[in-house]
C-alpha cells in the first residue's frame, strides 16, 4: 500500500511538469494502475484485523477516506485559482509521497487468517498455490459464483455513474453558477464530507447491527436503498 501511493503520488508529481499530452497519458495511466493496488491490499488487511462482527464498521471508517478525499479535491479548486493547477498537481504529489512512506513505516502486516474458519477439508489441502494460481482461482469466482457476479457486474454500474457524476457536476456547476466557483468549491467540500461521513457510518453501524441479529442480507438491501435514494436526489440538483 505504501509504495503503490508513492509510486501514483510520483505520478500525480510528475503531471504537473509535463508539457505533452502522450507523457500525461503515461502519467495518467500509471496514476490510476497503481491507485488499483490500494484498495485490495487495504479490504486484505482489515478483514485480518478486525472480526466478521465489526468488520462492516471498520470498511466504513476506511471508506470515509473517498469522502474525505472528495471534499478536499473540491477545495483544491481554491489552489489552482491562486497556485495554478500545475503547481497544485506538484504539492499534492509531495503529500502523497510523505504519506505513501509513512504507510511503509507504520503498517504492518497482521496475521493472515486468525478469523477464517478451519474446516476438515482446509486440513486436508496440498501444497499451497503460487500467487499467480491463487490469482486465477479468485478471478475465476468472479464468473463461477453468482454472488461474486452479480456484484461485479453492479458495482461496474454503481462506478460508472459515480466517475460520471464526479467528473461532470464541477463542469455544470461551472456553467450554470459561473460566478460562484469559490461558493461551490466550499460547499461541495462540506456536503461531501458531511454526508459521505454520515452515511458510511451509518451503514457500517446498521450493517453490522441486523447481522448479529440473523439478517444477513442487511448490506444487500442497505445498497439497494442507497442507490435508489440517490436516484431522485441527482435529478433535483440537475434538473430542478
Amino acid at each position: 500500500m505504501g509504495i503503490a501511493c508513492v509510486l501514483w503520488s510520483t505520478c500525480t508529481f510528475l503531471t504537473g511538469l509535463i508539457d505533452s499530452f502522450p507523457i500525461l497519458f503515461v502519467c495518467r495511466f500509471g496514476l490510476g494502475i497503481c491507485q488499483s493496488a490500494f484498495n485490495p491490499c487495504a479490504y486484505s488487511i482489515i478483514s485480518d484485523l478486525f472480526s466478521p462482527a465489526n468488520r462492516t464498521i471498520a470498511n466504513s471508517i476506511f471508506g470515509l477516506g473517498i469522502y474525505f478525499g472528495g471534499a478536499l479535491a473540491s477545495l483544491s479548486t481554491l489552489m489552482i485559482t491562486s497556485l495554478g493547477w500545475r503547481t497544485t498537481y506538484e504539492y499534492i504529489g509531495y503529500l502523497g509521497v510523505g504519506l505513501g512512506v509513512m504507510g511503509l513505516l507504520l503498517i504492518k502486516e497482521p496475521t493472515r487468517g486468525r478469523f477464517n474458519v478451519k474446516t476438515a477439508a482446509a486440513a486436508t489441502v496440498g501444497p499451497s498455490k503460487g500467487p499467480l494460481s491463487k490469482f486465477l482461482s479468485a478471478a475465476s469466482e468472479l464468473f463461477i459464483v453468482p454472488t461474486c457476479r452479480y456484484a461485479t457486474i453492479a458495482g461496474s454500474f454503481r462506478f460508472f455513474g459515480g466517475y460520471a457524476i464526479g467528473f461532470y457536476m464541477p463542469s455544470y456547476f461551472n456553467n450554470v453558477y459561473s460566478d460562484d466557483k469559490t461558493k461551490y468549491s466550499l460547499l461541495n467540500s462540506v456536503v461531501v464530507s458531511i454526508c459521505g461521513f454520515t452515511s458510511s457510518i451509518t451503514g457500517g453501524i446498521v450493517c453490522d447491527y441486523f447481522e448479529k441479529k440473523g439478517f444477513y442480507m442487511t448490506k444487500a438491501w442497505v445498497c439497494i436503498f442507497a442507490g435508489a435514494a440517490g436516484i431522485p436526489m441527482m435529478m433535483g440538483c440537475t434538473l430542478l
